[in-house]
């Protein structure tokens, strides 16, 4: 995917959900196109936002390009397979809410719905030394929440009452998974 095209994507699902989601449900892209063509070159961003962050907003560069590329694709790697974990679970709680979806919709639904989360994760990235700018970016990520809330009538037939508890399971899946990937990327981080 071309650099315009995933800016105006990801614009277009935070400033047009509605439009978005429409056209996500029309335009059904495979889940390797959505994961390696979309979702992949945007947590890319991340090291890139943290060194023009360093750079840039940090006078004195205290942090080695060495530590800032470590840190930012353990960073990539939890948001990446803490995307892709909530999905495959969701997959599986959905037939609990009795909701009907195909594993490809339920797919689309996380990973686009985190766009927002992504995005305020980049900003962070940037203004990673401006504590009180990042709690602001922290609450831009709860976005996410909103439109997978917009998003599920297009790609998941559920029950308009079992729709909160839903979300609010997916919500907690991803919590659960963030945990869990820090844990591990810690763990793993401190073996080297």
């Amino acid at each position: 995917m071309k650099i315009r095209v995933l800016i105006d994507e990801c614009k277009r699902i935070i400033t047009k959900p509605l439009l978005a989601w429409q056209e996500i449900t029309e335009k059904q892209h495979s889940l390797k196109n959505i994961y390696f063509s979309f979702l992949l070159p945007l947590l890319v961003c991340l090291p890139i936002a943290s060194l023009l962050g360093n750079f840039v907003f940090n006078p004195l560069f205290r942090k080695t390009v060495s530590t800032i590329l470590i840190s930012s694709t353990s960073q990539i790697f939890i948001l990446f397979f803490n995307i892709y974990f909530t999905s495959f679970f969701t997959c599986r709680i959905i037939k609990i809410y009795q909701g009907k979806s195909t594993k490809a919709n339920i797919h689309r639904l996380i990973v686009y719905s985190s766009i927002a989360y992504i995005l305020a994760s980049i900003a962070a990235a940037m203004l990673e030394n401006y504590h009180s700018l990042i709690v602001v970016c922290q609450l831009f990520g709860i976005y996410s929440i909103y439109l997978i809330n917009i998003g599920l009538p297009y790609l998941v037939d559920i029950q308009t009452e079992k729709r909160i508890p839903f979300v609010a399971s997916i919500i907690l899946i991803a919590i659960a998974c963030n945990l869990l990937l820090k844990y591990v990327v810690t763990i793993l981080l401190q073996l080297l």
